[in-house]
């Protein structure tokens, strides 16, 4: 099956497959957000996107029924899309892969991933998280590092995952702080300036007055990057 054999619908892009086979079939993924029909090897392109839009409402409804398919349209990934690391706008380029499922290289303009499932924006997605968490887990060391010992606190522990509202968080108690993953889209300015809001909990658990002066004290343009973020996590918090 080659990258151009594929029907674009709205929220969810239809793999064709064409085989020796009589009918059309349809195929449903919903962990996987793939949608897959296969075909005559010679029946037209038309005749397929007929049948699809005949499909489109019970395609639609049978994708939506997944939990694990939360993302909306304006942030479903395909060949082509835009992408962010550290800052920089990339193109996302997918390629189809029997045996890899994972970024392959990074150059100053793209991304490429190699996958058995280069239509599921559910798995590109997967892909493209893994490799941010990748990312982050190797600058966040060198940040923390960094600011231990000009604030005097240690950090005992650090975790990335996913977070849907906020960029980080802080467990005071055990002295372990947590990282959005996503951090890694924006410069790493914006990352520092997580870390170090976190990293001041230590010192003052409250948002309180003493808080911001202590941000003050230690990034005195915490606010700009604090902005910076704001464009992106438009209800994001610390």
């Amino acid at each position: 099956m080659h990258m151009s054999d594929q029907i674009r619908m709205p929220g969810f892009i239809v793999e064709v497959e064409r085989k020796r086979v009589k009918n059309v079939n349809l195929r449903i993924y919903p962990r996987q957000g793939r949608v897959v029909v296969s075909c005559p090897a010679r029946l037209p392109i038309s005749a397929v996107e007929s049948f699809v839009i005949r499909k489109n409402r019970w395609i639609t409804k049978k994708l939506k029924a997944s939990a694990s398919n939360p993302l909306k349209k304006e942030e479903i990934l395909t060949d082509g899309s835009r992408v962010f690391l550290w800052g920089d706008s990339k193109q996302l380029t997918v390629k189809k892969s029997d045996y890899r499922n994972s970024v392959d290289r990074v150059t100053n303009s793209s991304v490429e991933i190699l996958t058995k499932y280069p239509f599921s924006h559910a798995n590109l997605e997967a892909v493209t998280d893994e490799y941010y968490r990748r990312e982050m887990k190797e600058v966040l060391p060198g940040l923390i590092q960094k600011w231990e010992p000009k604030m005097s606190v240690s950090v005992a522990d650090f975790g990335v995952k996913k977070m849907k509202t906020r960029w980080g968080t802080c467990n005071i108690r055990h002295r372990r702080i947590w990282l959005n993953l996503h951090l890694a889209k924006w410069p790493v300015e914006c990352l520092e300036f997580v870390v170090v809001h976190e990293m001041v909990h230590l010192l003052e658990r409250l948002h309180s007055k003493r808080f911001y002066q202590l941000m003050d004290s230690f990034l005195p343009d915490w606010r700009d990057r604090e902005t910076t973020l704001k464009t992106f996590f438009k209800n994001g918090s610390c």
